[in-house]
């Protein structure tokens, strides 16, 4: 405490369990994990992305800020994926399809859609129907086990994974420019 700092006495002091805190812990962990897998999150803004994700709070961009360019403030962009309608534009899939295929990414695609798909199936069964978050160190350590034996079968890589999501990124790019420029026109 600072000199001249009000001390309270009446002030409740909340006491964590050691339970508790190891729970809170593990899921930091998880979500750390399950982000470094997406690459290039930034040292600088890493904490608050991981610390918005376990609270549920879903970013898709961030970046640390750079007075050299870019923008000089740390941001971060939140938004809900099963709230993005799947197609705004008529013809959207067809022309993401065909801007995969131009970046050479559309086995890629494949092999990452059915890996997820396993994935989330393999993690319902583990946590089990009454469980949506992980409780437990041990729970924790039986996902991320399950999560490498996966990606060795689907040959997935941090590089993999970057690569996929920067296509991913491209076709978002070139969809709303389609969307803008009239080549693809708006779902109603």
């Amino acid at each position: 405490m600072r000199e001249g700092e009000p001390k309270f006495e009446d002030e409740p002091q909340i006491q964590e369990t050691k339970e508790e805190n190891n729970r809170k812990e593990t899921k930091w962990y998880e979500v750390e994990q399950q982000l470094e897998k997406f690459g290039g999150i930034e040292e600088g803004i890493k904490e608050t992305v991981v610390g918005l994700n376990v609270f549920g709070i879903e970013t898709v961009n961030s970046c640390e800020g750079h007075p050299n360019h870019g923008r000089i403030a740390p941001w971060v962009s939140i938004e809900k994926w099963e709230n993005k309608p799947k197609e705004r534009f008529a013809g959207q899939k067809e022309f993401e399809r065909k801007v995969y295929e131009r970046l050479g990414v559309t086995e890629l695609n494949k092999d990452y859609s059915d890996y997820l798909s396993e994935f989330d199936q393999r993690r319902a069964e583990i946590l089990g129907p009454e469980k949506a978050e992980i409780d437990s160190e041990e729970t924790s350590k039986q996902i991320s086990a399950m999560g490498a034996e996966l990606e060795k079968k689907y040959g997935i890589t941090p590089e993999i994974t970057k690569r996929w999501m920067e296509a991913g990124a491209q076709a978002d790019k070139e969809v709303e420019q389609a969307g803008k420029d009239g080549r693809l026109p708006r779902n109603q």
